[in-house]
């Protein structure tokens, strides 16, 4: 029986392409509109915005570019595949990319305070603000339609914190701080607008950049986590457990152990102790039996192996002794 909430192999890379794409350009557009309005009113707010648009297409492009790498498949070099490769371009992601993008904010806001000027052409900043608004929020939601089929029942938190294809979890993110960014852009703008004050104008810069920063920690430490090798969500390993344990058992299994190989395939680590197995044929249809009632449970791939744990060996008794000559 297959498991009621399995992607196929490809679903959930296909699902990452087709995010990754569609918030490509849109990013892109919201970027030309940024930077072009900036040019017609030098607004400040704008040339960063439309900056971070552009490190967000960055961040696109390093993804998809990651993606490609990790489909070559299996080699001599790479047994395995290297689809661990997309944990290493999210963690560069959230340290390098988010985490400029988070100095660059705070060094833009207090540039503000050094240097301060009101926003010229208020009416046209705020247009563009609301256009590209209404772009991230597009994308946004179309990523977070993407990602329902593997969130399932899990809260958006959960699904963000469990997640092994990081892809759709770093679009989330960045459209979702976009939004809240732009939304606060906007607020400060029309504030110091009406008050004559920059101070909630640079207010918002500041929060902006502690959202950003907060994305890049708490992206580095869920992509570390996976590279380091953790453990899959407590649901799939107690089905696998039970998987294991319903087969028909030729001896207690020591220990069931269930990793994140890669985005896409669990390494499940079945430990048998040797002298409760059978006999050699019983233990190779037994573990036939666990392979296939494992993957079955698992809404991923899984790769299972088989360690025994061997008896210790009791040491042989001292040879005698030849009897001396005298």
């Amino acid at each position: 029986m297959t498991h009621p909430d399995r992607l196929s192999p490809l679903t959930g890379t296909r699902q990452a392409r087709v995010a990754l794409r569609h918030t490509l350009w849109l990013n892109a557009c919201a970027a030309v509109v940024k930077l072009g309005a900036f040019a017609l009113t030098g607004a400040p707010v704008l040339a960063a915005e439309g900056l971070h648009s552009l490190a967000d297409c960055g961040n696109e492009l390093v993804l998809l570019r990651g993606i490609d790498a990790a489909d070559t498949g299996p080699s001599p070099r790479y047994p395995l595949g290297r689809e661990r490769v997309r944990f290493v371009r999210a963690f560069a992601l959230a340290i390098v990319v988010f985490g400029a993008g988070a100095a660059g904010t705070f060094a833009e806001a207090t540039y503000r305070i050094l240097n301060p000027s009101h926003v010229p052409n208020v009416t046209l900043t705020l247009v563009a603000l609301a256009v590209t608004l209404g772009l991230e929020g597009y994308s946004l939601a179309h990523a977070a339609r993407l990602a329902r089929p593997a969130k399932g029942d899990r809260s958006w938190r959960s699904y963000l914190r469990v997640a092994s294809e990081l892809e759709l979890p770093v679009v989330l993110l960045e459209d979702g701080a976009n939004v809240v960014g732009l939304t606060l852009a906007i607020l400060g703008v029309v504030a110091a607008s009406a008050t004559g004050s920059l101070f909630p104008e640079t207010v918002a810069s500041y929060l902006v950049g502690g959202l950003i920063a907060g994305n890049a920690l708490f992206l580095g430490i869920e992509a570390s986590s996976l590279l380091v090798g953790e453990s899959a969500e407590e649901q799939i390993v107690r089905a696998v457990t039970e998987a294991v344990r319903e087969a028909d058992d030729p001896g207690v299994p020591a220990a069931v152990s269930v990793v994140h190989l890669n985005p896409s395939e669990l390494l499940v680590l079945v430990e048998l102790d040797l002298p409760q197995a059978g006999g050699t044929p019983s233990v190779g249809r037994w573990f036939a039996e666990v392979t296939a009632r494992v993957q079955d449970a698992t809404p991923l791939r899984a790769r299972t192996v088989l360690q025994f744990h061997t008896p210790p060996v009791a040491p042989l008794p001292p040879a005698p002794q030849a009897p001396s000559p005298d």
